[in-house]
C-alpha cells in the first residue's frame, strides 16, 4: 500500500498560539499590522478538520481522494505552525532589541522556545498574504470534508483521551525504571517452550575437540513471519545459562535491511568480544585483532533480521571465523525462507504461530498487568475474541494488551473487538522489493491490522512522536534524552501548565513504551529501540514528511511535494538537535541531526 498519512496536532498549534499571544503579540498586530485574527480563524478551521480524522484517516483506504485531501491538511497545518513561530520568533525580537543590554539580549534569544533562526526581514505585508491564502485553502478543505461524507469519530476520539488518561492516572513515574527488564525474561514468554530447548540441544552438540574438520562452525536459521517471535527466541537462548557456560564468548549483530558491510560487521563483532571500543579503520588489521581474539574459543555468535542470503555467504563467514574451536555456532534470525535455506547447515527452525492458550496468557498478562484477572470475567470473555482476531501473532497480541492495560471499561474492551478495522486493514502490506536480493522474488509483509488499530487508537499527540522515530535506522539504541530533544525540536511536545517541557517528554515516552510501540533496549536502561515490524509500519506511515539525509532520497519527490525544484545538499554540519528554518528557496521545514543521522521536516 502506499503511503498512509497521519493526522494533525492541533493541540500543538493551540499551544503555539497561546505562546505567541504571550510573546508580546500586540506590537506586531498594533505596530506591523499583522492579520492575527485571520491567523486564529484558520486555526479554527484547522480544529474541524481535525475532528474528522480519525475517519478520513480509515476511508483513505477506500477513496484515494481523502488521502490526497489528508495531505493538503497537513501541508495548511505545517504552513499554519510556520507563520505562528515567524510571529512568535519576531514578537521575540522586538522585545529583546528594546533592551538596553547586549547581554541580556544574546542570553534572552539563545534560550528563547522559538527554534527559528532566519536571515530573512520580517515582512508582515507578505505574511498576510500567506495568511489569507492558507485560510481560502482551509475553507475549501472543511467544504470537501463535507462532500466526502467524514463525520467525527466520537467513539474514537473519546477512547484515546481514555487510554491517555487513564495511563497517566495509573502509571507511577518509575514504572519503567522499576520494571521494564533489560534482557527478556523466561517467565515473559509463552509456548516457546519446546523451541527453545530443541534450539540449546543443537547449539550445545557437536563439539568433539578431537574431530579435525575444516569447518569449526556451523549456522542455524530461525525463520517466521514478522512479528512471530524469532528475535525474542534467540534472546532466551542467547541468555540461556547452559549457553553461557558452554561458549566462551558470544556477540549479537544486527543486520536489518542496510546492504552488508563487512568493515562494520567486523569491528561490531571485535567490539562485543574485546568490550572496547576500536578505533582502526583498516579491514585487514580488524580481521586479524578478530581472528587473534577467537582463536581457539567456542564462538556463539547471532545475526539478528537478515534479508538477503547473497550478501553474507555462509562459505565466507565460516572462512571469516575459522580460529574459532570446532562446536562454535551461528544462528541467523530472518523472514525469508530463502535466506534460511541458502545460509544454514540444517533444517531451519519455522516458527508457527502461538497456540490460543498461550496467547490469550500473553494479552492477559499485559492487559491486566498482575491484576488478578479472575475478577473481571466480562472482560476475558471479550478478550479472548480478541485473540482470536489476532490469529495468535505474539506481536499483535502484545500490542492489544498493552493498548487496553490498566483499563477495564467494558466500552473500551468492546470498541476493540468491534471496531472495522480488522477488515478495513486487513491485507495491507509493506512493500520489501528493496530488501531483495537479485535472485530472490519481491516480496511483501503484511501489516497485522492490530498494528493499525494501536496506531489508530493512540492519542493524536503521540501519533508524530511515534512516526518520528522511523528516521532511525532498524536496531537503532537511541538515547531516551536524545529522542526526546528530538520531538522538542520538532515541536511535537505539547506543553503542560506546571510541567517542564522535558517532562512531557517523558510522559510521551513511557506512555508509547507502556504501548509497546517503543521496546527498553537490551544494553541500556536509558536507551529505547522499536520491533523491526513497528519500524516498517511506522515508516509507512511518515516517509512523505520525515526523511534522513544519508538515505539515497528521490529530489524529485521531494521538488514534487513542494512545488519546487531546487537542489538539496546535505549540510556538512548542524548542532546536535537544533532546528533550522530553511530559507523560502529550500524544500524542506526544519533540520534536526543527532550523531551521524539528519532528519528533515518537510
Amino acid at each position: 500500500m502506499e503511503n498512509v498519512r497521519f493526522a494533525g496536532a492541533a493541540g500543538v498549534l493551540e499551544a503555539l498560539t497561546r505562546r505567541v499571544v504571550e510573546s508580546m503579540v500586540d506590537v506586531l498586530v498594533v505596530e506591523k499590522k499583522v492579520n492575527y485574527q485571520m491567523l486564529e480563524k484558520a486555526t479554527t478551521l484547522l480544529s474541524i478538520t481535525d475532528a474528522v480524522m480519525n475517519d478520513a484517516e480509515k476511508e483513505q483506504i477506500r477513496n484515494p481522494d481523502v488521502k490526497n485531501w489528508i495531505c493538503e491538511v497537513q501541508d495548511a497545518e505545517f504552513c499554519v505552525q510556520d507563520c505562528l513561530e515567524m510571529i512568535a520568533y519576531e514578537a521575540l525580537r522586538c522585545k529583546v532589541q528594546s533592551s538596553q543590554s547586549g547581554n541580556v539580549s544574546t542570553k534572552v534569544l539563545s534560550s528563547s522556545e522559538s527554534s527559528i533562526t532566519t536571515t530573512t526581514t520580517f515582512d508582515a505585508k507578505m505574511l498576510n498574504l500567506r495568511i489569507c491564502q492558507i485560510h481560502d485553502k482551509l475553507e475549501s478543505l472543511v467544504t470537501l470534508k463535507s462532500s466526502f461524507g467524514l463525520k467525527e469519530d466520537v467513539q474514537n476520539r473519546l477512547m484515546q483521551k481514555l487510554c491517555a488518561t487513564v495511563f497517566l492516572e495509573a502509571v507511577p513515574q518509575n514504572y519503567f525504571h522499576q520494571n521494564m527488564p533489560l534482557d527478556v525474561l523466561a517467565s515473559d514468554v509463552y509456548g516457546r517452550e519446546t523451541e527453545k530447548e530443541d534450539l540449546i540441544k543443537l547449539l550445545l552438540s557437536d563439539y568433539d575437540d578431537d574431530d579435525d574438520t575444516v569447518n569449526n562452525i556451523s549456522v542455524i536459521p530461525i525463520c517466521g513471519i514478522g512479528g512471530i517471535g524469532k528475535t525474542t527466541l534467540a534472546q532466551l537462548v542467547f541468555n540461556d545459562s547452559r549457553v553461557n557456560k558452554h561458549f566462551d564468548l558470544k556477540a549479537w549483530v544486527s543486520v536489518s535491511e542496510q546492504e552488508f558491510d563487512i568493515f562494520k560487521f567486523t569491528k561490531s563483532i571485535l567490539e562485543t568480544v574485546t568490550c572496547k571500543p576500536c578505533y582502526s579503520k583498516d579491514l585487514n588489521f580488524l580481521q586479524f585483532k578478530l581472528h587473534e581474539e577467537l582463536m581457539g574459543k567456542r564462538f556463539l555468535l547471532v545475526l539478528d533480521d537478515i534479508w538477503d542470503g547473497n550478501s553474507i555467504h555462509k562459505d565466507s563467514l565460516k572462512i571469516h571465523f575459522g580460529s574459532v574451536r570446532h562446536g562454535s555456532k551461528i544462528v541467523v534470525t530472518t523472514r525469508s525462507k530463502d535466506v534460511a535455506h541458502m545460509i544454514g547447515d540444517v533444517p531451519s527452525f519455522n516458527l508457527q504461530m502461538l497456540s490460543f492458550q498461550h496467547s490469550f496468557q500473553l494479552f492477559a498478562k499485559h492487559a491486566f498487568n498482575k491484576v488478578d484477572s479472575g475478577a473481571f470475567s466480562h472482560l476475558q470473555i471479550i478478550g479472548r475474541k480478541i485473540v482470536k482476531k489476532c490469529e495468535c501473532l505474539p506481536l499483535s497480541v502484545k500490542l492489544l494488551g498493552c493498548l487496553l492495560r490498566f483499563d477495564f471499561q467494558l466500552e473500551a474492551w468492546e470498541s476493540i473487538l468491534n471496531s472495522d478495522e480488522w477488515d478495513l486493514y486487513n491485507g495491507i502490506s509493506i512493500s520489501e522489493s528493496q530488501h531483495s536480493s537479485p535472485i530472490t522474488e519481491p516480496k511483501e509483509t503484511v501489516v497485522p491490522p492490530a498494528l493499525w488499530l494501536s496506531y489508530h487508537y493512540l492519542p493524536r499527540h503521540l501519533k508524530r512522536c511515534f512516526a518520528v522515530c522511523s528516521i532511525f535506522p532498524k536496531h537503532y539504541q537511541v538515547k531516551k534524552e536524545t529522542l526526546i530533544k528530538i520531538w522538542m525540536a520538532l515541536s511535537l511536545l505539547q506543553p503542560q501548565k506546571d510541567m517542564r517541557i522535558e517532562e512531557v517528554g517523558h510522559i510521551y515516552l513511557n506512555h508509547l513504551m507502556s504501548r509497546s510501540l517503543l521496546q527498553q533496549s537490551r544494553s541500556s536502561q536509558l536507551s529505547v529501540t522499536m520491533h523491526d515490524l513497528l519500524h516498517d509500519f511506522a515508516t509507512l506511515i511518515s516517509k512523505e514528511y520525515y526523511f534522513k539525509l544519508d538515505d539515497q532520497v528521490s529530489l524529485s519527490l521531494v521538488s514534487k511535494m513542494q512545488g519546487k525544484n531546487s537542489e538539496i545538499q546535505k549540510p556538512k554540519s548542524f548542532s546536535k538537535a537544533k532546528v533550522l528554518f530553511a530559507s523560502t528557496e529550500t524544500p524542506w521545514r526544519k533540520l534536526v541531526q543527532f550523531g551521524d543521522i539528519v532528519a528533515v521536516k518537510l
